[in-house]
């Protein structure tokens, strides 16, 4: 008797769950459905395409479907709300992540600071060119060392011709030097000093 009585307590707080997951769904389906539905009805009118009483009653059977589904499989359909808006919120932070031209493939080797402002001198026979690290672009080298921190790494790359570039879909015309700075084996930073 205890354990029917235990057994059956489960059953109802199992149940009550999916009740008040179905309310709270149902009701923000209806608003959601109230809100759009009058722009929905103006646009079709405008187009000329109500639904069919087939379509309606395809919505309706689906609604059923998925409020037995909320209501007595609550457990899975929770699991699988939780794993979409991981995904959702995944594919949004990797939305927002800045886009470089290089990538980890284009990486050839790391280097110091002295060593790429070393490397970056030019011998300019008309002497237009500044006599400091990277000429020209020295304000931007500046601006990117000033955002390196103490872990990070500096790694020279160079994307060959034909390449495709983190930044874009189309092959580049000519190669790509620069440095990268990474952190934590990601590349958070970049300064492109021959581009095409």
């Amino acid at each position: 008797m205890l354990k029917m009585i235990v057994e059956s307590f489960y059953a109802w707080i199992y149940v009550s769950i999916g009740i008040a997951l179905l309310a709270y769904f149902g009701i923000n389906s209806l608003i959601e459905y109230r809100q759009s539905s009058s722009f929905l009805k103006s646009l079709q009118e405008v187009m000329g395409t109500k639904p069919s009483l087939k379509d309606q009653l395809s919505n309706i059977a689906g609604y059923f479907l998925a409020s037995l589904i909320i209501l007595f499989a609550w457990p899975i359909f929770i699991s699988w709300l939780g794993i979409q808006k991981w995904k959702e919120r995944k594919e949004q932070l990797e939305r927002r992540k800045p886009k470089f031209y290089c990538k980890q493939e284009y990486l050839r080797h790391q280097v110091t600071t002295d060593q790429a402002e070393r490397d970056s001198y030019i011998t300019d026979p008309l002497g237009m060119t500044p006599k400091i690290a990277f000429g020209h672009l020295n304000k931007a080298w500046c601006t990117f060392l000033a955002e390196l921190e103490e872990r990070d790494e500096l790694w020279f790359y160079e994307i060959p011709a034909g390449s495709i570039t983190g930044k874009s879909y189309v092959p580049t015309k000519a190669s790509m030097k620069g440095y990268a700075r990474v952190r934590r084996n990601e590349i958070v930073g970049e300064f492109v000093y021959e581009s095409d």
